[in-house]
């Protein structure tokens, strides 16, 4: 049977040519490899089909940036039915079943414990993470690396100042190529003795040979090579989870004030204004709860020019826009040539992203400078998102969007990512009444909860 037929068989999901590819590379190089592709080209989803079709290889460790480890998760049950157990804190605990996922942050404090269990497998996500060879973070990942078998990289950008930084991840993969820092860095980093005596290893040297000598373990493709591949949009869903003491206490104020029923009778008394209120002020939470999250992961970026859309104008979108300084922002309540220089500064300049409420910057305008779209917040109608992402991905373009969706575990956003997700068919019902349907809908699902 090919490595596509089992693919196939094997995962919810069926592959993409390129993610084959990678697969029958991993398969080739015995799970020693790199995978280098750029970003939004499911990187993820090849080393989740490798664990697949390889159930021996077991233990299995996933180290990512803290922002996407429920993303890994839940990719793992969505893809391939296999579950997968997060790792929370610095004290750690015992981990039930073979696959497991933790953060760079904690990795110090769970490499003992890892290594009681003797993993076969290490998957390093965002490797550029362990660009520093002094780091806590990165002498963890190469002790936990040289004791498995197997180790897979994974970054969309490998380097991002110097060859100096490629080093650990070229070590834990290839340790017999790349044996020791020194040598290495002498050879290909330009080095340049300094102030007493202490060496500067931040320039590039032997650039062809380095790049021969990892080509023999790295695959990287661009979205240019497997347009064919993509649909026009990909949407991606980005579980988080966040402090919600705030959200809780406000959602149970609201069912108390809902009173004792339950069932239809509670949702026809809260159909009235004043629990639309208290619902989007749950909402408000929830995407307040994600901010310092989805900042980590906005500054993480590399993937082009970013849409980022949120909801509230000044808890969400003038707070993330301030955390960026020099991108534009578009919201309720600007002249509309405010927002046309606005949006023209994102479209002809040099601002790397453009915030805005959903609103106010998703239906109207045109930012197909944009290459992704950062969806922060979710509407109470779903076909508002699809209009956002259509800004970016207008009739005629040949680019594609990749669409990502923040969600905080535990609350409305999880209801909302369902409606999204499954994609019902809502579009067009808006003066039907959808929008108090999606609110029954969701207040439904909090009285079960």
């Amino acid at each position: 049977m090919s490595t596509r037929s089992r693919i196939q068989s094997a995962l919810a999901t069926p592959p993409m040519p390129h993610q084959v590819k990678g697969v029958r590379f991993l398969n080739r190089l015995g799970g020693r490899a790199l995978i280098c592709d750029e970003q939004g080209l499911g990187k993820t989803y090849q080393v989740i089909a490798y664990l697949k079709l390889h159930p021996e290889v077991r233990p299995a460790v996933v180290v990512c940036p803290a922002t996407l480890k429920y993303n890994w998760q839940r990719e793992f049950a969505r893809h391939a039915n296999l579950k997968a157990d997060v790792a929370e804190g610095r004290e750690p605990f015992e981990l039930a079943g073979n696959i497991w996922i933790l953060n760079y942050d904690i990795l110090p404090y769970w490499l003992a414990r890892l290594l009681a269990h003797h993993p076969a497998l290490l998957c390093v996500d965002e490797f550029q993470k362990c660009g520093n060879h002094k780091a806590k973070r990165t002498v963890a990942a190469v002790a936990l690396a040289g004791q498995c078998n197997q180790v897979i990289g994974l970054s969309g950008t490998p380097i991002s100042n110097g060859p100096v930084e490629f080093f650990p991840m070229l070590h834990m993969v290839a340790p017999t190529l790349f044996p020791a820092f020194f040598p290495y860095a002498f050879k290909f980093c330009a080095p340049r003795q300094g102030f007493r005596g202490h060496w500067d290893f931040r320039g590039a040297s032997n650039t062809e040979e380095l790049h021969s000598l990892v080509s023999s373990f790295m695959i990287r493709r661009m979205k240019a090579d497997v347009l064919t591949d993509l649909p026009p949009v990909t949407k991606t869903f980005i579980p988080l989870k966040v402090g919600l003491h705030e959200y809780n206490i406000a959602k149970q104020h609201f069912i108390q004030w809902l009173g004792e029923r339950r069932g239809r009778e509670a949702v026809k008394r809260a159909r009235g204004a004043e629990s639309l209120v208290r619902l989007g002020q749950l909402r408000m939470l929830a995407g307040k709860a994600k901010l310092p999250a989805v900042v980590e992961w906005l500054k993480d970026w590399s993937g082009g020019k970013l849409v980022v859309f949120g909801i509230h104008k000044t808890a969400v979108v003038r707070y993330l826009a301030d955390q960026f300084s020099g991108c534009p922002v578009v919201t309720g309540g600007m002249t509309p040539q405010q927002k046309e220089d606005a949006i023209s500064a994102f479209q002809n300049g040099d601002a790397p992203m453009i915030f805005g409420n959903l609103k106010a910057l998703g239906v109207g305008h045109t930012l197909t400078a944009g290459q992704a779209a950062a969806h922060v917040e979710f509407s109470w109608v779903p076909n508002d998102h699809e209009q956002g992402d259509a800004r970016c991905h207008r009739i005629g373009s040949t680019g594609r969007i990749e669409s990502f969706y923040f969600v905080a575990l535990g609350t409305t956003d999880e209801y909302l990512m369902e409606l999204i997700e499954t994609k019902r068919d809502v579009i067009g019902q808006v003066v039907d009444g959808l929008p108090a349907r999606v609110h029954e809908m969701v207040i439904e699902k909090l009285l079960r909860s």
